[in-house]
């Protein structure tokens, strides 16, 4: 990363304070024009889990990605989807189960779950991103599974997220009116920039052999198990652009992140967010094409969206230099400084 925006005239440091105290000498003393945080949360005994992004933004240092409010929210599944739903964008139905460090759901909450019956459901860490806490036991086709699934889950993350789960598993048969499977599909979208200007491009994910039930985990990622393709239907790829970026914008994203959104019989549904994913990112990365961006032109596109937003609000410091446009390829270039109308024409609308 430092290499690239060196190359597109950025003067780089890289430090890794141990504690937020040093983090906030290294501040007094470099006095950066912009931070990029990765990871953007401490970690120290003192004050785990305190989001970097607030002690930036109370000493008044720019910084690349979205508001401490919004990484929040972004890591908060249950929330997030409240606040998909109430801005109009599907999302599946999900229930949340509160037993932080229990190891078995309390009789309430076990009541609760006995009476589930629409499966299969997938149960997920709450709080959690990057497939950490799901495997394939995570699909679940009864209601004993899933009373354990949610313990063996709380007893390692805390609270629990179960969700619908979209497309044919255990608990679901496949019969007239039912997906089999193969109608599914999945998304990764990544998003670049602000507001209307902002590229979206996403991705389409599949598998190198069929699968069942059909759920990406981390391990097939890893592994190379997975395939990612363009879309090459423009109707369903302008639908797609259109719902992320709906999705991204209702969650308050800034500057960059990926989501994950599924087609279910004719049926866009948002499934979560990224908010600030690690950069260089082979996912990111991958969407990023769709843009004509390539492994430079995608992290001089976050920079340059960062840049270009603290610029909009009055810091001249932080105009984009012309090296760093220029890793930017044309039309995308023009869209990050908001030089291209957002109307049906641009690629990315």
């Amino acid at each position: 990363m430092a290499a690239v925006l060196q190359k597109g005239g950025l003067e780089t440091g890289y430090l890794s304070p141990p504690s937020e105290a040093e983090l906030e000498s290294a501040l007094a003393v470099f006095r950066p024009d912009l931070v990029y945080c990765a990871p953007y949360a401490s970690t120290e005994p003192a004050g785990p889990g305190k989001n970097l992004h607030a002690l930036l933004a109370s000493r008044g240092v720019p910084f690349v990605g979205s508001p401490a409010s919004t990484l929040e929210l972004a890591l908060d599944k249950a929330a997030l989807k409240s606040r998909w739903l109430e801005r109009g964008i599907a999302t599946p139905a999900w229930a949340v189960v509160r037993t932080a460090g229990l190891r078995e759901p309390g009789p309430a909450a076990s009541a609760e779950l006995r009476a589930l019956r629409d499966f299969p459901y997938i149960v997920k860490p709450s709080r959690e991103g990057n497939s950490r806490g799901i495997d394939e036991a995570s699909v679940v086709g009864d209601t004993e599974a899933l009373i354990a699934r949610v313990g063996f889950v709380a007893s390692s993350f805390g609270d629990v997220l179960i969700e619908r789960f979209l497309g044919d598993g255990p608990g679901r048969d496949a019969g007239p009116g039912r997906d089999a499977g193969p109608g599914v599909r999945e998304f990764t979208v990544a998003m670049a920039g602000n507001g209307e200007s902002a590229l979206v491009m996403p991705t389409e994910l599949g598998f190198q052999a069929p699968k069942f039930p059909r759920l990406i985990t981390n391990d097939d990622k890893e592994g190379h198990r997975t395939t990612v393709s363009p879309l090459t239907d423009p109707e369903l790829r302008r639908r797609v652009i259109g719902f992320a970026r709906a999705a991204f914008l209702a969650a308050g994203i800034e500057d960059y992140a990926r989501g994950d959104f599924i087609l279910f019989r004719d049926t866009l549904y948002a499934i979560e967010v990224n908010g600030q994913a690690m950069l260089p990112d082979r996912w990111f990365e991958a969407c990023a094409t769709d843009a004509g961006l390539d492994e430079e032109g995608y992290l001089a596109a976050v920079f340059m969206a960062a840049m270009e937003r603290h610029r909009a609000a009055g810091n001249a410091r932080l105009s984009p230099p012309p090296a760093l446009s220029s890793l930017v390829p044309e039309p995308a270039r023009s869209r990050l400084i908001g030089g291209m109308a957002a109307g049906k024409d641009s690629p990315w609308a």
